[in-house]
């Protein structure tokens, strides 16, 4: 079986029979998903998925290629709404296309967009965390064993707008810092920048010292 390009892109046998439909684009790699061989594809609505017989096995309709994800679930941005929502690996919707934008889901929650918020759902689409956070927002992450999120907050038009940490139950695990810069993965320490000042903070956003 080869994918055969030229303006469009298209499965045929060894023989040289097309034996799928013409797509814009279609992936060289083959993905494994449960126990089906899939291929990311471009059709003329969008990214989907179809399998090595030429199927479609998720519709082609979403604004970015559709990958595997590790933890099952994946947040996509329907071409038609552009609204954003989490598929499984089988293209099934599982959370529904409601969000203004989203991040992927670690911790075992992920970080959406609704009214031009940022709060947090858990992988039944619970909110978990209110929508109450500005762009800059991050997904939680596991910091040598402590889950924290870096939030951004003030209301809009307030500034400057300022970052800290959170933990799943929002409660706030830092001080407040402008922007932050160096990670270092081995003690979960961050570089922050505060009031004009370089300041480090340890992985549960408890100052440590001066840079």
């Amino acid at each position: 079986m080869n994918i055969n390009c030229g303006k469009m892109y298209w499965l045929e046998d060894d023989n040289g029979k097309r034996f799928s439909n013409y797509y814009k684009w279609l992936s060289s790699n083959v993905f494994s998903i449960g126990e089906k061989d899939l291929i990311n594809a471009e059709g003329e609505n969008g990214y989907g998925f179809i399998d090595l017989q030429g199927n479609e096995v998720i519709e082609c309709c979403y604004k970015q290629p559709v990958i595997s994800s590790t933890d099952g679930l994946q947040g996509l941005c329907r071409v038609d709404t552009g609204l954003w929502g989490f598929v499984n690996n089988r293209g099934v919707t599982v959370i529904p296309f409601i969000y203004e934008d989203a991040l992927p889901f670690s911790c075992e929650l992920a970080a959406v967009k609704k009214n031009g918020r940022w709060g947090y759902i858990n992988k039944r689409g619970e909110k978990i965390i209110d929508f109450q956070y500005r762009d800059g927002t991050c997904s939680f992450c596991n910091i040598c064993g402590e889950e924290r999120a870096i939030v951004r907050s003030k209301p809009y038009g307030v500034f400057p707008e300022k970052f800290f940490y959170i933990d799943k139950s929002n409660k706030k695990k830092s001080r407040d810092f402008d922007d932050y810069e160096y990670f270092d993965p081995n003690t979960g320490n961050r570089t922050i920048l505060c009031d004009g000042k370089d300041l480090i903070i340890d992985k549960s956003g408890n100052d440590i010292k001066n840079k």
